[in-house]
């Protein structure tokens, strides 16, 4: 018997296959490689086939698996999206599923397919979960959502499939993870609109009477970018057990001496752990490569070999969430800012006039109280803070 993906049909994956399969799915699913510019990059190369030496560079992969034989063996029986080559050292998604477009249809069709649980034991692992949330239909991305500390909170993303499934978990009743009720449970998007303080209601679009009725135009909304959607993926580049006496400036200079630019160094003198982000999606992997290569494989900073990993999936995620959050802060700082040294410019022009006509109090005075009474000047926004 033979399969979809032109193998011949065997015995049904093990445990570890199963998990192999689900990664490698991930990789090139619709919601990773829509925005995974490094993985687009190599399937252009070579009419969609990427070797399994070079999916090793996923760590997450290479942490389930690192023989190559076994990856090809897995992956052979991947029937739904994925086929190997006949010599068994490549895969690619199958020619007939292709990427969807990302335009509104494909929002709404993901909107629909994806919900938000809370309530869940902050020890539970993702296999826990997946064979919990696939008792209602097949799973295409389940997101552990992560606190600064990179702990596990509770609540999770999840998309599923199809929306039947969708919509089989979230009407499903009385609904219990290890005797546990779960506090809520919703599709993603009310989740974030009641967030937001807004009640959204779903209902069927109104006819063109009603809309003449209650005199108003038909108005279609785009949802706001997600992180995911925002974030430059593979860009960050994690190193730990530095030397002491390191620098932003020597990290910079010692990537920048490799051929390798860094956008911007998250990192303070003492520190053993620092965060460095590259101007481009996959670059993190680039710059390490790149490292090995000029130290005989090894992640050596300053003569010392430090541990190195490249951000992904949650982790990444979270690391994303926070740095926009950071940003729009000081966005709003500087907003403030401005705003404040505007009208104070104006009434002090004002207060200017009429003392100069009157003879009282002075244009410095009221620029001195201003200063006393107004806000701290906020922090300059460097370019390369924002993504």
């Amino acid at each position: 018997m033979t399969e979809s993906n032109g193998t011949v049909a065997s015995e049904a994956p093990s445990s570890l296959e199963l998990k192999i399969i689900r990664q490698i799915e991930y990789y090139f699913g619709d919601l990773n490689l829509m925005r995974d510019k490094f993985l687009q990059g190599l399937i252009r190369e070579d009419d969609g086939w990427v070797t399994f030496e070079t999916m090793l560079k996923f760590n997450r992969l290479n942490s389930l698996c690192s023989d190559l034989e076994v990856l090809a063996a897995a992956m052979r029986k991947s029937t739904v999206l994925m086929e190997v080559s006949e010599d068994g050292k490549k895969l690619r998604r199958l020619p007939s599923k292709p990427v969807p477009t990302p335009d509104k249809d494909h929002r709404e069709d993901l909107n629909q397919r994806s919900i938000y649980a809370k309530a869940f034991p902050v020890e539970s692992t993702l296999d826990e979960l997946i064979e919990f949330f696939e008792k209602f239909g097949k799973t295409e991305q389940i997101q552990m959502r992560k606190n600064a500390q990179r702990e596990f909170k509770g609540s999770v993303y999840v998309v599923y499939q199809t929306t039947e499934a969708a919509k089989n978990f979230i009407e499903a009743t009385d609904l219990k993870y290890k005797d546990v009720e779960l506090e809520k449970k919703l599709f993603k998007a009310d989740y974030f609109a009641e967030k937001n303080g807004i009640k959204k209601k779903i209902k069927a679009p109104a006819t063109q009477d009603e809309k003449a009725e209650n005199g108003e135009e038909a108005k279609e909304e785009e949802p706001a970018q997600t992180v995911e959607e925002r974030m430059t993926k593979g860009a960050i580049l994690v190193l730990k057990s530095l030397p002491e006496d390191m620098t932003r400036e020597d990290l910079k200079k010692i990537f920048l001496d490799i051929g390798q630019t860094v956008a911007w160094v998250d990192f303070s003198q003492g520190e053993k752990e620092c965060r460095l982000r590259f101007p481009g999606e996959g670059l993190a992997q680039t710059a390490l490569t790149a490292l090995k290569e000029a130290n005989d494989g090894k992640v050596l900073i300053s003569d010392k070999e430090v541990e190195a990993r490249i951000l992904e999936a949650e982790e990444e995620v979270e690391h994303w969430k926070n740095l926009f959050e950071s940003q729009k802060e000081m966005m709003n700082k500087k907003r403030k800012a401005k705003d404040y040294h505007r009208q104070g410019k104006r009434g002090n022009y004002k207060g200017f006039k009429k003392s100069h006509k009157r003879g009282k109090g002075s244009h410095r005075d009221d620029q001195d109280q201003a200063g006393e009474d107004g806000p701290p000047p906020s922090k300059q926004i460097k370019k390369d803070e924002v993504a």
